[in-house]
């Protein structure tokens, strides 16, 4: 084959040859040369174009499908089941272009109670690149987390698991380490803005929604051996809201980002970075309003089993979080349940078989370890008046609490009466000491008097609408007025004595808005309740030394006497 220079040679020798004594004309020599020119340029944009895609599928990684699943076992152990690799697009998004970050904890790693690391998650704007995490003098690489709905979600969530507690960054963002002895627990729920067609709560007003005030005042409580705990019910934007209201207008609503955002990430974003997280799933974040965007957000790898955008079957999963300091330690360890599906009476059946099977993981914790139970919904209280549901049977005078399971319960009951029965059933020791709810909008501390039912808080009063307080008996019969309605409580706060599904104890119910911090000192813990601009309202304290009861130590001896706020 002739090669286009030995043409070109052959074709100049020929032109300057003479012929009748002319020389060949020029133009023929010149179209020629313009020929081997266009050739030329061909053969040049060829390797232009695969230097480009040699450059972008190579260098920023666009294909590389073995490596979109590895993970950083390796470097920290993490599991292998890990989202697809972050792939980055030929635009102008960087890597260090991150919005939010936030460490929540993991699970135990096995029976023995060995802390299982931190799992660290960042949002960054959609087609960027994932960070890296910079720990001991290595890089350690951040993984995609697509989400199930990408039109609803068109963010980066990148996620990585650290085992090793020592010091971690994120850009200039440096990690929060998981305390070996959490002693400075904030406790927070039931945040987000109420925007449904029977209700609208001011969510563009600070003293209508003070979630961000709460937030700011809650970071000031944070220590190096604080986690934060959020007992779920995030999202409240349910319905729109008309451009015109001065409460709500313009607000995003809907399981999607712009809503997340406005709900939760942008009020909290200071207090995400400050400690690590325990996330729980309220009913709000049920599958019916917002879970999708709950699962894609917060739940931890494995939590669910299936493929799809929401799933109701979550695993239960336990927490060291310190032990006990008595003369034999005994380990502390948090049981986290996901209970958002407790109100879908198409699964009422099938929530009862599941609680009843995840009752039976916990009855495997050690008998004299010191445990305690968080799930959304409250097991005892004093009821009070909010959004209109079914559900959680709490009536104080309710006598009908037999097992959720029984076969003439009725729609509308709940299987949370599995738990209630399970702690009733308890002999010789109580099976937890606490229990850590929300649900209810407000602060509220239950001890009973059987040393076998557990002490329980709730801490529903995060930004949420706050719900309303009936004058009652002591066994729970609202008081009605002249009119045959229920007369609002407008005493001050005090401890009452309270009969709730069938548990006589006492309880304290704060009508505001604020969030609780639990301090031990020695087996002694208190659980303080803080109002939105951090002021104290009320200090609750329980034992939980070894030969404790419910009622042993327990009391909420100092609560600031005034009228409740407004709010």
């Amino acid at each position: 084959m002739t090669s286009p220079s030995d043409s070109t040679e052959r074709f100049l020798s020929r032109a300057l040859e003479r012929r009748s004594g002319r020389f060949e004309p020029y133009w023929e020599w010149l179209l020629h040369l313009l020929i081997v020119c266009v050739r030329i340029a061909v053969v040049v944009a060829i390797l232009a174009a695969l230097g480009t895609y040699f450059y972008h599928c190579i260098t920023l990684q666009c294909v590389l499908p073995d490596d979109a699943i590895k993970t950083a076992k390796a470097t920290d152990k993490e599991p292998e089941n890990r989202a697809r690799s972050s792939g980055a697009r030929a635009n102008n998004v960087q890597e260090n272009d991150v919005q939010y970050v936030w460490v929540q904890l993991m699970p135990d790693q096995d029976t023995t109670n060995t802390p299982g690391g931190r799992l660290v998650r960042t949002i960054g704007p959609e087609g960027g690149r994932c960070p890296t995490i910079t720990q001991g003098g290595n890089s350690l690489r951040m993984y995609q987390r697509p989400p199930s709905a990408e039109r609803a979600f068109r963010i980066l969530l990148c996620e990585r698991v650290l085992i090793d507690n020592g010091e971690a960054r994120v850009g200039a963002v440096t990690l929060p380490a998981r305390a070996d002895e959490p002693n400075d627990i904030v406790v927070i729920g039931d945040t987000g803005c109420r925007m449904v067609y029977w209700q609208i709560q001011p969510c563009r007003l600070a003293d209508g929604w003070p979630f961000a005030r709460v937030a700011d005042s809650a970071l000031k409580q944070v220590t190096g051996k604080s986690f934060i705990l959020h007992v779920g019910d995030f999202h409240y934007r349910e319905d729109p809201c008309i451009d015109s209201s001065i409460d709500c207008g313009m607000s995003p609503f809907g399981d999607n980002w712009d809503t997340w955002k406005a709900e939760f990430f942008e009020p909290a974003s200071k207090l995400l970075q400050a400690a690590p997280w325990v996330i729980m799933r309220g009913n709000h974040e049920d599958c019916a309003r917002a879970g999708a965007g709950w699962i894609f957000l917060f739940a931890l790898p494995g939590q669910y089993e299936t493929a799809s955008a929401c799933d109701s079957n979550a695993q239960m999963y336990q927490l060291n979080i310190g032990a006990t300091q008595e003369e034999r330690s005994r380990r502390r360890t948090l049981v986290v349940m996901d209970t958002s599906d407790e109100k879908n009476e198409h699964n009422y059946k099938a929530n009862c078989e599941r609680y009843e099977s995840l009752w039976t993981q916990i009855g495997a914790l050690k008998s004299d370890g010191e445990v305690w139970f968080a799930l959304h919904q409250p097991l005892w209280g004093r009821v009070m008046k909010g959004e209109p549901q079914l559900g959680t049977k709490m009536e104080e005078n309710d006598e009908d609490h037999t097992s959720g399971c029984a076969k003439d319960s009725k729609p509308g009951d709940s299987p949370l009466a599995v738990f209630r029965d399970k702690f009733a059933a308890a002999k010789n020791k109580p099976r937890a000491r606490l229990v850590l709810a929300g649900d209810t909008h407000a602060f509220q501390f239950f001890w009973p008097r059987t040393a076998l039912t557990p002490i329980q808080i709730i801490a529903g009063n995060g930004g949420t609408k706050l719900d309303k307080l009936y004058q009652t008996t002591p066994e729970g019969k609202t008081l009605l007025g002249p009119d045959r309605k229920p007369m609002l409580d407008q005493e001050p706060p005090a401890v009452t004595p309270r009969t709730s599904v069938g548990i006589d104890g006492n309880n304290l119910t704060l009508v505001q808005f604020g969030f609780t911090v639990m301090r031990r000192s020695g087996t002694t813990w208190s659980a303080t309740q803080y109002d939105r601009e951090g002021k104290t309202m009320a200090v609750c304290q329980f034992s939980e030394a070894l030969s404790a009861t419910s009622s042993d130590l327990t009391n909420c001896n100092d609560i600031l006497t005034r009228d409740p706020p407004s709010n």
